[in-house]
């Protein structure tokens, strides 16, 4: 037993010392691997980039060890990315090989790598140490900044506004961009073409009105300062437009609801929406105004030009106040509107005088046939008519039943009456009435019409036939007496 174990001490002597040389080995190799350390830092005004790319190549272009799981060297070179604030260590590279380290140059930025300021650098790589490299990349310049904000602005329609917003700084070229925000919008919106370090505005128009502007601009590396925001306000102005009808015919009393029908034109067709109870589209208004009362139109667009028209109604005539207050024939007024001002125009509605009728002629017709007699109501539409028929030469008058048309037509007609007279009664919308003068029915039979005699008078085609009776009753007379004579 003690022999055995004698045995197993010996062999396990044996091991310990056939291993030690080898472990020995080892633990110099691994301590003697050279390392290296990068560190990645982006600093500077508003810098665009958030990674830089390197790239180490070593001398023994045979190593191709594993940094991490992701990155390795390939025929002695490697390169990686680098995150700002990242850090990458690279162990166990081959002694006495050398190095170089490479950034990549970024446009705008300037590099320096532990305080130099170069893009690489290089040295040797030796048992047992370890190299760090601070690599920081900075923006080159101080980002661009306004020195010139435009202010608010207020304008009238159709002026000419101009703002100017200047920049300074920032890498390469600096490039502008105006944007704007309507009263009712929420986000801004890049106006077209209005790229330069001032924005002009050729016409102002009412839709403009609390506008909210401001301008962008952008440097070579991207980064951008916005400008200072500033408010168009157009100041506004009033009209007001009263109506009052006047009243010169007994007959009619207009109602104190009755109203005229008006129209507002504005140049500026941009103008839209409700002024009051009166609502705007593309600058133009149809509203009413009751007799009698005024109607006030406030908020409209200052500076901007108007037509007035208030629509023709028969049977009126229409003036309006010029500039000295003095009253002329005209349905229409215009003018522009002023910053703050009220402009007044007072219309004034006179009912005509009495409509005028046209009087029917006496007409003569055949012997059983028709007869038209006809007239023409002038006034407010709509004109109602009603023919009446005397028969006492125009002493007392009747209403003919249905004849309340502008024609009366008789059918059928019969021998002359001389005391048979027709009239017609013409009335407009306001009660008005005008009587026609009277006209006659003459009757004829065909022998005995003359298209050459009067169609008026007391003589009749009766009369005519019996003074023809009589003379033909002579011309029988006379041939009886001329050949009793003969016979003797």
């Amino acid at each position: 037993m003690k022999r055995m174990n004698r045995l197993l001490a010996v062999l396990m002597l044996m091991v310990v010392l056939f291993a030690l040389p080898f472990l020995a080995s080892a633990e110099t190799s691994s301590a003697a691997a050279p390392s290296i350390t990068i560190v990645s830092t982006i600093s500077g005004d508003q810098p665009n980039i958030s990674k830089v790319n390197f790239t180490l190549t070593l001398s023994d272009d045979t190593y191709n060890g594993r940094v991490t799981s992701t990155r390795r060297f390939k025929g002695g070179v490697l390169n990686f990315t680098l995150q700002s604030g990242e850090t990458l260590d690279i162990k166990n590279l081959p002694s006495d090989a050398t190095f170089t380290l490479e950034m990549e140059a970024v446009n705008g930025y300037t590099s320096t790598i532990n305080g130099e300021h170069t893009l690489e650098t290089s040295g040797a790589l030796q048992s047992g140490t370890h190299l760090k490299f601070d690599c920081v990349t900075e923006t080159a310049t101080e980002g661009p900044h306004f020195v010139d904000n435009p202010e608010d602005s207020i304008a009238l329609v159709g002026e000419y506004v101009e703002f100017v917003a200047e920049a300074e700084g920032g890498y390469g070229k600096l490039v502008y961009q105006w944007q704007k925000k309507s009263a009712k919008a929420t986000k801004w919106s890049k106006i077209k073409n209005a790229d330069d370090d001032y924005y002009t505005i050729g016409y102002v128009t009412a839709d403009m009105n609390n506008t909210t502007y401001r301008c962008l601009v952008k440097d070579d590396l991207g980064r951008t300062a916005i400008s200072d925001t500033f408010t168009l306000t157009i100041p506004s102005a009033s009209i007001i437009i009263s109506n009052t009808i006047i009243n010169e015919v007994d007959c009619y009393n207009p109602k104190p609801t009755k109203s005229m029908q008006y129209v507002l034109t504005l140049s500026d067709d941009t103008f839209s929406g409700k002024v009051g109870s009166v609502h705007f589209y593309d600058g133009i208004a149809a509203f009413n105004v009751k007799n009698g009362q005024s109607l006030v139109l406030e908020g409209l667009p200052a500076g901007a030009t108007f037509t007035l028209q208030q629509k023709k109604v028969t049977g009126f005539g229409t003036t309006i106040d010029n500039a000295k207050g003095e009253p002329i024939a005209s349905s229409s007024a215009k003018g522009t509107l002023t910053a703050g001002g009220s402009f007044k125009v007072n219309y004034v509605n006179t009912i005509d005088a009495d409509p005028p009728v046209s009087d029917p002629h006496t007409v003569s017709a055949k012997y059983g046939s028709y007869a038209v007699f006809s007239v023409a109501g002038s006034g407010v539409q709509p004109i109602q008519y009603q023919w009446q028929i005397s028969g006492d030469g125009g002493s007392t008058w009747d209403n003919i039943s249905g004849a309340t048309k502008r024609t009366l037509t008789r059918y059928n007609v019969r021998y002359s009456k001389p005391n048979l007279r027709f009239r017609c009664v013409c009335s407009d919308a306001f009660g008005r009435t005008v009587i026609s003068e009277s006209a006659q029915l003459l009757v004829y039979e065909d022998d005995q019409y003359d298209s050459n005699s009067p169609s008026t008078g007391d003589a009749t085609p009766l009369g005519l036939l019996f003074g023809g009776a009589a003379v033909a009753l002579v011309g029988i007379g006379m041939m009886l007496y001329l050949r009793k004579r003969r016979k003797v």
